[in-house]
């Protein structure tokens, strides 16, 4: 007897002009707020303490070095893709990557959280789980086409 009738095949592609326009409309708004709002930095990247003492190199520092680390980590995570595959796969996966990390981004510009070196580990993490997915995916996508 059966009660309920389960839909075995969920049809993902039917679904795929809807969410490709929300990722593009997530991803747009991502820039502009990070262009127009900016990051609200925390007390690690403005370089003060709560003992009114403040530090403006080590500030602008950090702020340099993070910035500095996830743009180097991005580089090199586009020369690893570009190797690894095909140039449409190395494309693909260079644009999740980075969609990934600017919409994260562009939400704490848009909302203005407090973006600490707390958060940019987490952007760091985010962007190595974004590779291994880009990774597993685009291997699994180039087995099925030969």
């Amino acid at each position: 007897m059966e009660f309920f009738k389960i839909k075995k095949d969920i049809p993902f592609m039917s679904y795929g002009r809807l969410t490709t326009s929300i990722s593009l409309l997530t991803f747009i708004l991502a820039i502009f707020f990070l262009f127009s709002r900016g990051l609200n930095l925390s007390v690690e990247f403005t370089g003060g303490t709560l003992m009114e003492v403040q530090y403006p190199q080590v500030g602008r520092d950090l702020v340099n070095n993070g910035l500095m680390a996830i743009a180097f980590v991005c580089i090199g995570i586009m020369i690893y893709l570009a190797l690894r595959f095909e140039w449409r796969f190395a494309v693909a996966a260079i644009l999740a990557n980075m969609h990934d990390v600017v919409i994260i981004l562009g939400c704490f510009a848009a909302f203005q959280w407090e973006f600490s070196l707390t958060v940019l580990a987490a952007i760091l993490a985010v962007l190595g789980y974004s590779v291994n997915e880009s990774v597993v995916v685009f291997d699994r996508i180039r087995e099925n086409f030969r």
